[in-house]
């Protein structure tokens, strides 16, 4: 629309496009100013112009159902995680235990603050805060694609911060299954940060 409106508003755009070589050739003498030509000139360019939108148009449209897939996926891979999560955090105070058991031998420990530095160290697993983070910039990358207008720096910077916790997810967490999980959803947002390439 801005395209359109300077088209048909600046007689700077008239000139520039009138003057650039080739774009007027004729067997009848040249016109002898921009403002004789634009009229000849001016419903070629619109429609090339119009041709050019609705291509960016449709090319936007399959963009956003490419992302929006890949969004679902991201959910799905989030939401295997999360269900791991118990079990990854159960399997690791158990190895903690044993190893600590095993390595205490005979000497006597303090139950109370073994199972204090146990939980301690737990705790340091447990990635319920990045899961909730990644979420929430997930819900803003779709908000974003329902927005529409000039959202691609938004979502690359929402793609490096998705990034950031699946970083950290993979760093804290002791679990083979979420190792793969995670796998899969730094293959996906690299996917997903080739596509935001491609837009405003």
């Amino acid at each position: 629309e801005a395209v359109g409106q300077a088209i048909g508003d600046t007689g700077l755009l008239r000139s520039l496009v009138v003057t650039l070589p080739g774009v007027l050739e004729a067997e009848e003498p040249p016109p002898r100013s921009a403002d004789e030509a634009w009229p000849h000139l001016a419903p070629v360019l619109r429609a090339a112009l119009k041709e050019v939108l609705e291509m960016r148009e449709r090319e936007g449209q399959a963009i956003a159902r490419d992302l929006r897939a890949r969004l679902a996926r991201l959910r799905e891979r989030i939401q295997a995680i999360r269900e791991a999560v118990p079990d990854a955090i159960a399997q690791y105070e158990a190895r903690l235990r044993e190893r600590i058991a095993h390595l205490a031998g005979a000497v006597e420990v303090d139950a109370a603050r073994l199972s204090a530095e146990v939980a301690l160290l737990v705790d340091r697993t447990d990635v319920s805060e990045e899961l909730t983070r990644f979420e929430s910039h997930l819900a803003q990358f779709e908000g974003l694609l329902t927005e529409g207008g000039v959202v691609g720096r938004k979502m690359d910077f929402l793609v490096q911060e998705m990034n950031r916790e699946v970083n950290t997810i993979g760093s804290k967490s002791q679990s083979s299954r979420i190792g793969r999980a995670v796998v899969d959803l730094k293959a996906e947002l690299e996917r997903i940060r080739e596509q935001v390439q491609n837009l405003e």
